[in-house]
């Protein structure tokens, strides 16, 4: 692949993990709203740790884009 396809490629990546990022978050306002309990807590945990791991890949892919 040529750069160009290359920086379209990271382009999209970085689109579809922002929108992951958002779902994520919205995952975390609606456990929040559960009112707590072992299902909650598991569920922001989780929310939690894949935003992180989402936001970190937005960063390395932006750094490589740049």
């Amino acid at each position: 692949m040529d750069n160009k396809s290359n920086w379209c490629e990271l382009q999209t990546e970085i689109y579809n993990l922002r929108h992951a990022t958002k779902i994520v978050a919205s995952l975390l306002e609606d456990a929040s709203l559960v009112g707590g309990g072992a299902e909650a807590d598991v569920l922001l945990y989780a929310a939690y740790h894949a935003n992180e791991r989402a936001e970190a890949a937005v960063a390395a892919l932006e750094g490589r884009a740049a």
